[in-house]
């Protein structure tokens, strides 16, 4: 939040690290002018109708600009009915939340992290609390998101957060020239997608038409859960047995529409992704393929909520199903256009194009007029 000093959480285990907690907690304060969150010193806010798990969940998501995690002998004590540390939930929150995290890891744990890696079974007990310690060291190390710093003492961390803070600083002054430059273009722009459209970084374009697909998906989950769910609420329509060949064959019309506005928006939101700069066409390609994701669940939950004759009831529910393919590849097109990108970007040779196509297979919903008109055939002949 603009208007106030960056809050920085210091997150590590209390006993054997105390000290060094109080050094970092001065550096904060009193050289910097920031805001430290230190869960020993009275300016750490306590909410008491929650316990100390929420509270410390609540002031990393809601305070914490910055978090920085300090891993030394101990894992720390692990709350009744969970499986972590309180260090270890604190982290997980702060890198949910995205906010920078810097980690300094003990030289002497890290000595004997090789040992551990060679031998989990072994016994460590005169040198940590728990194994679980170098299991969660082991995470962080192997995500490839986190930089590690080695430290001996409290000195050793303030050096290098003297030089990050810096590199913080000048990258926050860097963002706020592009984001000056660009006017307006990035007010609707949020999260990672308006960290793909400032760094502009190889296959930028891309990479943001994707993370757009992506976050419309994401948009529309509890829909998609609806849908999963079986769970179809609302006023249906009532089909009378003559009507319902009609009915049906209307609905699949409307499904064939939806099969090639979805093929036509793909192909040219991606033309224009690799064609052209301009973001608010890529945003709008993307803003698109959600409508229609969202229209492909919406048609497939009318038909769920139709009345029909109970002889038609099954293929009713299969007729239900049919967008199912578009569902599940729109869902899925996000982040296989961010890694084919990535895939050619690594590609040593000359040719830089990314090469995926939106292709429905139509042939199902084709197929169910041939079901249609059996099951029409089947019910005169019953009649009869």
């Amino acid at each position: 939040m603009a208007g106030h000093a960056p809050t920085i959480f210091i997150s590590s285990t209390f006993y054997d690290l105390r000290q060094v907690r109080a050094d970092l907690f001065h550096f904060i304060e009193d050289q910097l002018g920031y805001r430290a969150l230190a869960s020993e010193h009275a300016s750490f806010p306590v909410d008491p109708d929650i316990d100390t798990i929420e509270n410390c969940r609540e002031r990393v998501q809601k305070d914490a600009d910055c978090m920085v995690l300090i891993v030394g002998s101990r894992y720390g004590s692990i709350p009744t009915d969970l499986s972590k540390s309180v260090t270890n939930i604190e982290y997980e929150i702060a890198h949910a939340k995205g906010i920078p995290i810097y980690t300094f890891i003990q030289k002497e744990i890290l000595a004997i992290l090789p040992a551990w890696e060679s031998n989990p079974n072994a016994d460590f007990s005169t040198i940590v609390d728990s194994p679980a310690l170098f299991q969660f060291i082991n995470n962080i190390r192997s995500s490839g998101k986190q930089w590690t710093f080695p430290f001996d003492t409290a000195q050793d961390i303030v050096n290098v957060l003297r030089n990050q803070f810096a590199y913080l600083m000048m990258s926050g002054l860097e963002l706020q020239k592009k984001l000056f430059d660009k006017g307006n273009i990035l007010d609707d722009l949020s999260g990672k997608l308006l960290k793909i459209a400032v760094d502009q970084s190889d296959g930028w374009q891309g990479r943001l038409f994707g993370q757009a697909i992506i976050d419309e998906i994401h948009s529309r989950r509890e829909l998609k859960r609806a849908f999963e769910a079986g769970i179809s609420l609302g006023p249906g329509e009532n089909v009378e047995v003559s009507d319902y060949n009609e009915w049906t064959q209307l609905r699949i019309a409307e499904v064939l529409r939806l099969f090639s506005a979805i093929s036509k928006t793909v192909d040219k939101s991606l033309h224009d992704a690799f064609d052209t700069d301009n973001i608010d066409i890529i945003i709008y390609g993307a803003r698109q393929i959600g409508r229609i994701y969202e229209e492909a669940i919406e048609w497939s939950q009318r038909v769920r909520r139709a009345r029909v004759p109970e002889f038609f009831e099954n293929l009713t529910e299969e007729t239900s199903l049919v967008t199912k393919q578009l569902i599940h590849q729109a869902e899925g097109f996000g982040p296989l256009l961010i890694e084919e990108i990535d895939r050619v970007l690594q590609n040593d040779s000359d040719e830089k194009k990314v090469k995926l196509t939106f292709k429905i297979d139509v042939e199902n919903a084709e197929q169910l007029y041939i079901k249609l008109n059996d099951a029409i055939a089947r019910y005169k002949n019953e009649l009869s």
